[in-house]
């Protein structure tokens, strides 16, 4: 048998009672995956290298909103306090604007002295409006990873996350890697947007973030179904059911 090729077969020792099925060889051994086909029908589709079902880019994308919707939901009850006192700072900016505008209709508004001092204003206030929703996205990545090997959003969808090679609780040491591509870079240039007060470095910092698409969408051509976030953690997101 150490000469058969990965894939499905029969199961050479089903539990008892239950039906024939199949059971994943992984090259060298048999392993815990298990799927209802004895009469030859394989399951189809990218696997783990010991054979459990890799969910696909669809799900995945699906479970992601769940989890942003669930983050917007708390980050906004926390952080509002600092919206308020932030909308009520930049009032006096805008009614100056719109009283320029009226008093002097045909000259164009000084839109630089307007964006300073708008940018002014969300640096004063940057910190509330930020912390509480990078911390509380953190919190929430990570202990669930941790906990359940999966967010809400993917538990619902019957996923979790697991290390490719093998399953198991996922070490501190790949959540950490996951967290630092998925999230630490574009957390990393939004503060420094925000602290520099710049508003053309504001909207490069802005423009680079997007190439931050590049890392889920990794998964949608990938063989192997791994964001970048993924690949650099040895991670796979799989099926439970």
């Amino acid at each position: 048998m150490t000469q058969t090729p990965a894939g499905w077969y029969p199961d050479p020792a089903p539990e008892a009672g239950a039906s024939p099925g199949l059971r994943y060889w992984d090259g060298t051994a048999w392993t815990a995956h298990t799927a209802p086909g004895a009469d030859g029908a394989r399951p189809t589709g990218p696997t783990t290298p010991d054979g459990e079902p890799l969910a696909g880019w669809w799900w995945r994308a699906l479970a992601y909103v769940i989890d942003s919707i669930i983050l917007s939901v708390a980050a906004g009850l926390v952080n509002f306090p600092a919206q308020i006192d932030m909308q009520r700072d930049l009032q006096p900016i805008m009614d100056r604007f719109d009283r320029a505008i009226e008093q002097n209709p045909e000259d164009p508004p000084d839109f630089g002295a307007f964006f300073g001092d708008y940018m002014n204003v969300l640096q004063a206030h940057a910190f509330w409006l930020l912390a509480p929703g990078a911390i509380l996205t953190v919190l929430y990545w990570v202990v669930f990873l941790r906990w359940k090997g999966g967010t809400p959003g993917k538990l619902m969808l019957g996923m979790r996350v697991r290390l490719r090679e093998r399953a198991g609780t996922l070490p501190w040491s790949s959540i950490g890697a996951r967290m630092a591509v998925q999230f630490g870079v574009s957390f990393a240039f939004t503060a420094l947007a925000f602290g520099s007060a710049s508003v053309s470095l504001f909207f490069l910092f802005m423009t680079i973030s997007l190439f931050m698409l590049l890392d889920p969408l990794w998964a949608s051509w990938d063989p192997d179904r791994q964001t970048l976030h993924d690949k650099l953690a040895r991670t796979n997101v799989v099926k439970t059911r």
